[in-house]
């Protein structure tokens, strides 16, 4: 069992097995960049796109996108589809047969997907074992300064000095070259250590002149940390794209329930979310129902600019934090969300729905001075005069009417809008059109005549909420992967075990000689320091 231990260990450090799991995971990281991924895709842009088509068009692909169970169905009927759901619609909207095969292999999510996350591990697990296998000698190397108690290779020269002096001389001439340096009495000799780096270079006397030889270890660990901060993200991450119009209230419910310890292992081993998730990534958050949410944000505006082509310049929504009273305002923008409680809130999606709320023109029979313009949301009634009332009952959006006479619509879409109102007074309600063709049509109730002037459209906004764990650990690992490249490029450190031992003649010097980096000049400056002290 010990071998095989040692020899897995052994396959995970080895070098071409590094590499070999460094090259899958950056070619797909490379198709993680060129194709659109949830963190990239522009959900706003391409919902704008696919509700500009017709109805059969847009069929077609929630079929192919493999989208077609209620839920979905519901979700994108009634205009607030998921970002995962828009996410695969485009694939199959641009890709066609080649788009369906790249959600197949998930290619629509690649560093949440079960492949990627395997390499990730993997490789997490070479480089722990890279430099755990290493850690003890590098240490070593770095932070002790310890003379010889043997030659400590195989290289002698021949100095016409007696031990004692030879040593002395050697290491005042290392020490004027700006060398630390500490001696021993060894067995049959005199043993002698010296180190040089940037704090010596600096005039500081430590023995942390070693700490460059640190910088591969340390610049690992970023990594590693990076790599596992990206893990617990892939499986821990939480978003929610919700829909609201001004005035809307928000409530974010409370998640703590995310980072119990059962809840991660579950999430981590399994990638499926909890009953409770589902719950909170499908429910309107506008409905706070039974649970008592963490704290709200209310849509108090909504803004767009458009560029003269029609294109989107600028999307803001302007929100209050209320917890449970007003905290503060914020104007959530493209690249500068909202961020509260460990909760972001980022700009994602706009656009205009009509929920029925229409403005008509009513105009009394008989006397053509008497006219009013009234603006009714379904439910809604108004006064004309003392004793007769105007209400809307109901609003459909793409009118129909079956064999029997029974009004319904056919999409959520307003392709023939119509609104039935009804006047107190009057034997029966009546239907009002405002397809274009149909506009400007007058239909009489009791004593009035009313005319449909148009659907009035509600600004909403598409906020994408996220949690992010782990991304105290990506800065942490950031920060000592660039340390670590730090000390590796601007830490030099070189070493050097010297033994002198006697000679008929002298004494015999033996060295060796460590260099992190530049061991041809560390080669050269020894030898121009034994031409010295022979002197």
């Amino acid at each position: 069992m010990h071998r095989v231990l040692a020899n897995l260990v052994d396959t995970l450090s080895s070098l071409g097995f590094g590499i070999a799991i460094f090259g899958v995971i950056t070619a797909a990281s490379i198709v993680g960049v060129v194709l659109p991924q949830p963190v990239s895709f522009d959900a706003g842009d391409y919902y704008s796109k696919f509700y500009s088509y017709e109805t059969p068009a847009r069929e077609a692909l929630v079929q192919k996108a493999d989208l077609a169970d209620s839920e979905a169905r519901r979700r994108i009927e009634s205009r607030e589809p998921t970002e995962d759901d828009l996410l695969r619609l485009f694939y199959v909207d641009k890709y066609s047969t080649l788009g369906r095969l790249f959600l197949a292999l998930e290619f629509h999510r690649v560093f949440w997907s079960w492949w990627f996350l395997t390499g990730g591990v993997l490789l997490a697990a070479s480089l722990v074992c890279c430099v755990t296998k290493r850690l003890g000698s590098s240490l070593r190397t770095a932070l002790l300064l310890r003379p010889p108690t043997e030659p400590p290779s195989s290289f002698e020269v021949l100095i016409r000095l007696e031990p004692d002096e030879a040593a002395r001389r050697l290491q005042a001439v290392l020490r004027a070259r700006g060398f630390i340096s500490v001696r021993g009495d060894a067995p049959g000799g005199i043993g002698l250590a010296a180190q040089r780096g940037m704090f010596s270079r600096l005039g500081i006397a430590t023995r942390l002149d070693g700490i460059g030889r640190l910088g591969p270890l340390v610049a690992h660990s970023g990594v590693i940390m990076v790599m596992l901060a990206g893990i617990a993200y892939s499986r821990l991450s939480f978003r929610v794209l919700q829909y609201a119009s001004p005035g809307d209230t928000i409530h974010v419910p409370d998640l703590s329930f995310r980072y119990e310890p059962l809840h991660v292992l579950r999430r981590i081993l399994s990638g499926r979310p909890s009953p409770a998730e589902l719950m909170c990534t499908t429910d309107d958050w506008r409905k706070s129902g039974d649970r008592r949410p963490a704290f709200s944000v209310r849509v108090d505006g909504v803004l767009a600019e458009f560029t003269p082509e029609g294109q989107p310049k600028l999307y803001r929504t302007a929100v209050t934090v209320l917890d449970p009273e007003p905290v503060y305002r914020h104007d959530i923008e493209v690249n500068r969300p909202l961020v509260y409680r460990g909760v972001h809130f980022y700009q994602s999606a706009y656009d205009t729905r009509t929920d029925g709320r229409a403005e008509f023109e009513v105009r009394k029979l008989g006397d053509g001075a008497w006219r009013r313009r009234v603006t009714l949301a379904p439910g809604d009634e108004v006064e004309l005069e003392r004793g007769v009332t105007l209400r809307s009952l109901r609003y459909v959006p793409n009118f129909r009417m079956d064999a029997a006479g029974n009004v319904f619509s056919a999409g959520a879409d307003a392709q023939n809008p119509a609104v039935r109102l009804a006047v107190n007074t009057a034997a029966r309600p009546a239907w009002f059109f405002f397809k274009e063709e149909f506009k400007r049509f007058t239909t009489r109730l009791g004593d009035y005549e009313i005319e449909p002037l148009r659907l009035l459209e509600t600004p909403r906004t598409g906020l994408s909420i996220r949690i992010h764990p782990g991304l105290g650990l990506v800065w942490i690992g950031c920060a000592l992967t660039v340390l670590g490249l730090v000390l590796c490029f601007y830490f030099d450190h070189w070493k050097v075990m010297v033994y002198v031992r006697p000679a008929p003649e002298g004494s015999w010097v033996s060295r060796s000689l460590s260099a992190h980096k530049w061991s041809e000049d560390l080669r050269a400056t020894f030898d121009s320091a034994l031409e010295e002290m022979s002197k």
